[in-house]
Formats: structure tokens, C-alpha cells, sequence
């Protein structure tokens, strides 16, 4: 994206600098606590769709 000719000099200078302070090992810990979070609102959800489907059966 920076090669774009495009792109100003000075947004070239902040997508850089951020690119400097990226740090995978953080990103990675934030994606994985991401991923445990659907994948609980995931599960909250069977639940609470098999619960629906339970009291179908009952009224």
C-alpha cells in the first residue's frame, strides 16, 4: 500500500509508525481472547436455542 503513488508522504510517515509499534505476540493474545469470546456467546446460544426447542415440546 505505501509503494501506491497514491498515498500522501505524511500518511505514508503514520502507517509506518504504527507498523513499528505493532507487536505480534499482543495481537495474537488479543485475537485468541476474541475468539474465546464468540465462541462462548456461540455456545450461550446453542443452549438457549435447545431451551426454545424444549418448551415447544411441552406446550
Amino acid at each position: 500500500m505505501l509503494e501506491f503513488g497514491g498515498v500522501e508522504e505524511s500518511m505514508k510517515k503514520k502507517l509506518n509508525e504504527i507498523y513499528k509499534n505493532l507487536n505480534p505476540a499482543e495481537l495474537k493474545r488479543k485475537i485468541t481472547q476474541l475468539q474465546e469470546e464468540l465462541f462462548e456467546r456461540v455456545r450461550r446460544k446453542r443452549i438457549y436455542e435447545r431451551n426454545l426447542e424444549k418448551e415447544k415440546v411441552f406446550v
